[in-house]
Formats: structure tokens, C-alpha cells, sequence
């Protein structure tokens, strides 16, 4: 799976390096050996797509089951989070976001929204009297997600102006939905 990953990071999720003979030879192993515990390409793809996700849980997972008094300090913390997170793997952020993944790994990304709603819902939950629903917090869960395809689209570092504008959009969704204080920014 490592071979995997590497190969995603270097060429993306769809180069043609990305076969199970380019993973066999990274990984310093036969095609038999790949074959063996997988049936095909996509189901290793789907493979790293699923620690993957099990990574952004385990980073996001943290900043969301934390106390927090300040919701604009929890929203910080978790725009930080993603944007290390989304750059520190390029090709596998690229497979997060590819609109012609396989049904496998469109099923692992729902799964991982799912599990992201939750976990906000209990945040917000956390910080304000009026949480909000499982489709308000869905809603902004896929705006942030756009803007975050739309960030590393423009910068491998990701474009700090949309950035910014996730932040905002963020706080004030937050702001307006569950009635959180969240100052806005200077001059906006």
C-alpha cells in the first residue's frame, strides 16, 4: 500500500504508473504477490483512499472531541489541520477529490463526510444552543470541501486567498446557522 501511495503522491491517482506492475516494482515485489491480496489496480486504490480517510480522522478527530470555549479558535485549528493535511499528500488529496474515482472510493469519501458531520454536529453541539441538523452541518461540509478541491487546484500549497475565503465562509455559516461568535477579519 505504500508503494501505492508513493506512486499516487509523484504521478496522481490516475497515471499510468499507477498499475500493479509499477506498484510490484516500487514495492520491490511480483505482480503475483499484489494479485494476492488484491483483485485489481482500483481495489489497492481504494485501499490507500481508506487510510487516507482513516488519517483525516485521526488528525481532525482531536481538534473536534477538545473543549473548546472559543469557536473561532476550534475553526482555526481545523482550517490548519486540512491545509497541512491536503498538502502533505498531493496526489492522494488529488484521489480525495476526483470526480472519476471509482464507486468504491466515492463510497469510502461519503462515508468519511458522514463520519465529518458527526463529529461537527457534536462541536458545535459543544458550543452552542442551537446546533443545527445533520443537513446543516452536510451543507457546510461540502461548501468547505469545493473551496478546499478549489485551493489546491490553484496552489500545490494551496492558494491562500481561497483559503481565506473557506475561513470566512465557514465562520459565517457558523455565524448565521448556530448563532456562534466568531469575529469577522479585519476590513471585511
Amino acid at each position: 500500500m505504500q508503494a501505492t501511495r508513493e506512486l499516487i503522491d509523484e504521478h496522481g491517482p490516475g497515471a499510468s504508473e499507477v498499475s500493479i506492475k509499477g506498484i510490484a516494482d516500487r514495492a520491490g515485489a511480483s505482480a503475483a504477490t499484489i494479485y494476492h491480496y488484491f483483485p485489481d489496480v482500483e481495489s489497492v486504490v481504494a485501499a490507500v483512499a481508506a487510510d487516507y480517510m482513516d488519517e483525516l480522522i485521526a488528525a481532525v478527530d482531536p481538534v473536534l472531541s477538545a473543549d473548546h470555549d472559543d469557536p473561532g479558535v476550534l475553526l482555526d485549528t481545523l482550517v490548519a489541520v486540512y491545509r497541512d493535511q491536503f498538502a502533505a499528500h498531493p496526489g492522494v488529496r488529488e484521489l480525495w477529490f476526483d470526480r472519476r474515482a471509482s464507486p468504491t472510493v466515492t463510497r469510502i469519501h461519503e462515508y468519511y463526510r458522514a463520519t465529518l458531520v458527526d463529529k461537527l454536529q457534536a462541536a458545535v453541539a459543544r458550543l452552542s444552543p442551537t446546533p443545527g441538523t445533520t443537513r446543516d452541518h452536510l451543507i457546510m461540509v461540502t461548501i468547505a470541501g469545493s473551496l478546499w478541491e478549489l485551493a489546491f487546484a490553484l496552489d500545490p500549497a494551496g492558494d491562500p486567498a481561497v483559503i481565506a475565503e473557506l475561513h470566512e465562509a465557514c465562520a459565517a455559516y457558523w455565524r448565521r446557522r448556530f448563532g456562534l461568535r466568531i469575529p469577522s477579519p479585519e476590513g471585511a
